[in-house]
């Protein structure tokens, strides 16, 4: 199958757009005004929409699964709310904090992440098709930012994740479209 994806992060008022493709065991990945070619892999699981939602609606740990709330709407949609414990929100989103911090310098090393309780709301529709999906949590990260030195300073952030994910017209055949120029974008090798 091939993916497309278009994603903006927004810190310190400052909006920066990414767009990932993916064709074959590549992604193209465009951002900053730049591209690039990596081959699917260990690194790229972070650029992977489908598999992420995957992951985080089919294997939410039961325990987390058992204190959700479920409230169907007048027009027969159902919203799934679950609170997801701060102890596990590092493990189940980390692609989000990968994301923030990939935003904030390619240099920077994660020293400690401080994360608040997440809030997942999943929109379903009367047919069962997902409509919507979106994580909400605070966190705060302590980076290693390197100095003219080599050395690492520290670097506090505080963020705050709103990740929503709709679905337009689930079920219905779509045309993918990549990025113009994805063919020309260098590789890196990671």
């Amino acid at each position: 199958p091939r993916l497309y994806s278009r994603r903006n992060i927004s810190m310190l008022n400052v909006s920066k757009e990414t767009e990932v493709y993916r064709e074959g065991n590549y992604y193209y990945i465009y951002v900053a005004g730049q591209g690039l070619k990596i081959k699917s892999g260990i690194y790229t699981h972070n650029y992977d929409v489908l598999s992420d939602l995957q992951e985080l609606t089919l294997m939410l740990p039961e325990r987390i699964l058992m204190n959700g709330n479920i409230t169907e709407q007048a027009d027969g949609t159902k919203i799934v709310e679950i609170t997801v414990p701060k102890a596990d929100v590092v493990e189940l989103f980390d692609f989000h904090i990968d994301e923030t911090v990939m935003a904030i310098s390619n240099d920077a090393k994660i020293q400690e992440v401080s994360p608040t309780d997440a809030t997942v709301l999943i929109t379903v529709s009367e047919d069962g098709y997902l409509l919507s999906y979106s994580t909400q949590f605070d966190m705060k990260l302590t980076l290693g930012i390197k100095n003219e030195t080599g050395a690492r300073d520290p670097m506090e952030v505080k963020v705050k994740m709103d990740s929503i994910v709709n679905y337009t017209h689930p079920s219905v055949p779509v045309t993918v479209t990549p990025m113009e120029g994805y063919e020309d974008f260098p590789y890196i090798e990671y």
